[in-house]
């Protein structure tokens, strides 16, 4: 479970979105790849594919330089062959759960598998939480489990609980967290359920078929994305 999953709110930069279904994007500064960035802004989750009660609250590109953690540099992550990463948040203002679906892409699926190593170390990204890991219910390999509970980044005196599934599709690396800061559990039915709508449409992204909701072919004929980073 990467720190940027639960610091990424203050990253989100609302701006136009193409991608039907998806409200907002935010660039990182580096030129962008913007067929790939189509097919990852397609496969995160929508207030259609949510349970009721979600409302959006952000979305946003990350490179190498914004996904970093304190002890996994740029560099590291870019020589493992990391490209970008989108993340896209919604929350329950009745309950204050936070649900996140995020997809990375990594230059293959070798990297992708290699990246997943790094990202999903644990003792790294998250040193002060206590969590566990199983394998996960979807995707292809490597994929897992997270549950347990950490600090949250922007009040170190909330403790967040949240479970995160985290899998590969061929070259993204794909998952969904959902977290609670009332003590709760998070019901992890819900979670494999995301997961498992968040394969089928990172299965559809990488064959070039757009997911329910997108158009592939939309993006680059309405913005040009190319020049908005």
């Amino acid at each position: 479970m990467s720190r940027f999953r639960h610091t990424i709110g203050a990253l989100l930069v609302s701006t136009a979105v193409a991608v039907a279904g998806q409200s907002s994007l935010a660039q990182e500064s580096s030129l962008p790849d913007v067929p790939l960035r189509a097919q990852m802004a397609s496969i995160t989750l929508d207030s259609a594919t949510l349970p009721g009660g979600y409302v959006f609250t952000g979305e946003t590109f990350l490179g190498a330089e914004q996904a970093a953690e304190a002890n996994i540099p740029a560099e590291e992550l870019t020589g493992a062959g990391f490209v970008s990463q989108y993340v896209s948040a919604y929350r329950n203002p009745d309950n204050g759960f936070v649900i996140r679906s995020y997809v990375s892409a990594w230059t293959d699926a070798a990297a992708a598998e290699a990246g997943f190593t790094i990202v999903e170390d644990e003792a790294r990204t998250q040193p002060d939480g206590a969590l566990a890991d199983t394998g996960s219910p979807v995707g292809e390999s490597p994929g897992e489990t997270t549950t347990g509970t950490y600090p949250d980044a922007q009040n170190a005196s909330v403790t967040v609980t949240g479970i995160d599934v985290t899998f590969r599709v061929d070259r993204f690396l794909v998952g969904a967290t959902l977290e609670t800061r009332d003590g709760s559990a998070p019901d992890a039915e819900t979670v494999n359920t995301l997961a498992g709508t968040l394969e089928g449409r990172a299965t559809s992204a990488i064959a070039n078929e757009s997911p329910e909701g997108t158009d592939l072919q939309l993006p680059p004929q309405t913005l040009p994305l190319a020049g908005l980073g």
